[in-house]
């Protein structure tokens, strides 16, 4: 079901065939359904990008991301009806990049029978994120990284359901960021081979850092 592509149900995406990358340009844009994009593409937001995840809407990409915000032009997603389901990636060869990037008020991924922890997802999709924030979601994680190589960096999670970071059976660094009002734990890792530097924990329901399943922390 979700290997077939819906760009085409949306005309704010320009295609470039020569390259394959798929460009959002500066704008605000509602998704109302799944937006899935296939393999071997790129999708990139410019600056500026606003969209508004409407009726349970939801990205799903089998290719890399590259949402590129800047500090004064950032990159909004969010869910003004509380139904959005956020951002999945699923098995994209490529690294993706997250810059200047604020999500709210998104839920997890549900749908036929298949469901998902994280407002937003990346499995077997390495990423680097910085600059970022992560805030309102309503699902059990805010950001879950499975079996992927990542880089956190100067990103907050704030107000955040349960857990704000799950980390399962990926590599990764968590430096100088912010984790505040999280319903479960701030940082839980599993399988995991995580460096942490310069974090800030406030108001972790639970734990605010859980390190389980041979995991090893520093």
């Amino acid at each position: 079901y979700y290997k077939n592509s819906t760009m085409n149900q949306y005309s704010f995406l320009d295609l470039d065939s020569s390259t394959n990358n798929i460009v959002v340009h500066t704008g605000e844009y509602q998704i109302t359904s799944d937006l899935i994009i296939p393999k071997d593409h790129i999708l990139i937001l410019n600056p500026g990008v606003e969209l508004d995840l409407l009726n349970s809407g939801k990205i799903i990409s089998y290719s890399p991301i590259h949402f590129l915000g800047t500090k004064e032009y950032p990159i909004i997603i969010y869910s003004s009806d509380s139904t959005g389901q956020g951002i999945t990636l699923i098995n994209a060869k490529r690294e993706s990049l997250l810059q200047n990037v604020f999500i709210d008020n998104m839920r997890n991924l549900s749908m036929h029978g298949w469901e998902l922890t994280g407002a937003v997802n990346f499995y077997e999709s390495d990423v680097k994120i910085s600059n970022c924030l992560f805030s309102n979601n309503f699902s059990e994680d805010a950001l879950n990284i499975m079996r992927s190589k990542f880089e956190l960096i100067n990103t907050k999670f704030n107000n955040t359901q349960s857990d704000a970071f799950d980390g399962d059976y990926s590599d990764g660094i968590i430096v100088n960021s912010s984790f505040i009002y999280c319903g479960n734990d701030g940082i839980d890792i599993s399988g995991s081979n995580v460096k942490i530097n310069d974090v800030f924990i406030d108001y972790a329901g639970d734990k605010g850092i859980s390190v389980g399943e041979n995991s090893k922390l520093e």
